[in-house]
């Protein structure tokens, strides 16, 4: 999976620590009371102790402030995990249907979300059972999991029959498991991905934590079927013997850009990536644990996106009504979508260049389901601009 860096230290258990000054010196950039001179940079600034003092007084009721905080998050967690509870009936009549295992009655059938709403155009029955290949549409159309599904994952996801969520309460986490149906690539019936979130919070952490961490995440050892490993390609290179001329076939195994690298993280304890800088490791060792724990903020970020978003709403996201974007950027675009006069048409073209491509987001692989937030029932709704995954 491409590395992608969103800066929410919450949610890849990487604390960027504060510096203690004891002696009443801060290097600092930018902070309360810097007039914002550009030239200052980082610098040391030597604060009189009376106002140190303050700071340090502040300081304690930040502490209390963010104990508050971090129960706040573990109480919201429980009640959406009570809440999961009260859902688990319907999302299990969900999958029924999805799967062929419910018909639904001839009065289910029938739903009109508002009054003289025209029916669907449709064609003569096929004799297919349930809704095939929804997961996977759901998957490749929404922008949280789009990105990372190649072509080559876009055929193992044709057997994937259901995804759902187990919480935990102690310890408290959570699990995402995606089933699958039997197939040519791989013999687990259940991949899984889940995450523990820790309850002794270290002091450090806590300062600058915005909510709950992930200290520990377990994946699923996939069994492959031989020349069938997604997350493998195979380079085939050619050597001649200078003496006889002769040429042998070479055969090396490189890993490649996969959407079941989901389920392989390569650090299960997150809390060994707040020692990145620390310690006497060289850079070399730094820029690994560092991008290790980028990937480990992605994953964690996409967990979170199939847990909250895509699991509960993945029949708007199959038919193409849901815009798969955050309420946060809503503001911004709708901003965007006014042209000031005057814009030339250059300007205009670049716009929409940019509206186009995200930072975060790569074209669909060929074989994939449609447009991503597009789902597999096309609807006149305009998609919002580019957004981060």
């Amino acid at each position: 999976m491409a590395s992608q860096q969103k800066g929410k230290g919450k949610q890849n258990g990487v604390a960027e620590k504060e510096p203690a000054h004891p002696h009443g010196k801060h290097t600092h950039s930018h902070g309360a009371g810097d007039e914002c001179d550009a030239d200052h940079g980082d610098e040391e600034v030597v604060l009189p102790r009376n106002i140190l003092q303050r700071i340090n007084a502040l300081k304690h009721i930040h502490m209390d402030i963010q104990k508050v905080e971090v129960e706040m998050h573990s109480k919201l967690f429980a009640v959406e995990a009570e809440h999961h509870k009260k859902m688990a009936p319907f999302l299990k009549k969900r999958a029924d249907i999805i799967n062929g295992l419910y018909e639904p009655t001839e009065a289910e059938m029938k739903f009109e979300l508002k009054e003289g709403e025209p029916e669907l155009k449709t064609d003569e029955p096929n004799g297919e059972k349930g809704i095939p290949k929804f997961w996977k549409t759901v998957l490749c159309s929404s922008s949280h999991t789009a990105p990372y599904i190649s072509e080559e994952d876009s055929d193992v996801l044709d057997y994937l029959t259901d995804i759902r969520t187990a919480y935990s309460e102690q310890p408290l986490g959570f699990t995402l498991e995606f089933e699958f149906a039997e197939n040519p690539y791989f013999s687990n019936k259940v991949l899984s991905r889940s995450y523990e979130f820790g309850t002794n919070i270290g002091r450090e952490e806590m300062y600058i934590t915005t909510g709950l961490s992930p200290k520990f995440t377990k994946g699923t050892e996939i069994k492959w079927n031989e020349g069938k490993n997604t997350t493998k390609k195979l380079e085939i290179t050619f050597q001649r013997n200078k003496k006889t001329g002769e040429r042998r076939q070479i055969k090396t195994e490189k890993d490649c850009e996969s959407f079941f690298k989901f389920f392989m993280p390569a650090v299960e304890d997150l809390s060994t990536l707040n020692k990145i800088g620390e310690g006497e490791g060289d850079e070399a060792d730094d820029d690994d644990l560092a991008e290790k724990g980028e990937q480990a903020e992605i994953d964690f970020e996409m967990a979170s996106a199939i847990r909250t978003r895509i699991i509960p709403r993945a029949l708007l996201i199959f038919t193409g009504q849901d815009d798969d974007e955050d309420d946060e950027y809503d503001d911004e675009e709708d901003f965007d979508d006014e042209e000031e006069d005057g814009d030339d048409d250059d300007d205009d073209d670049e716009s929409d260049e940019s509206d186009d491509a995200g930072p975060f987001k790569k074209p669909n692989a060929p074989g994939q389901q449609g447009k991503q937030g597009q789902g597999a029932v096309g609807n006149n709704k305009q998609q919002k601009g580019p957004r981060k995954s």
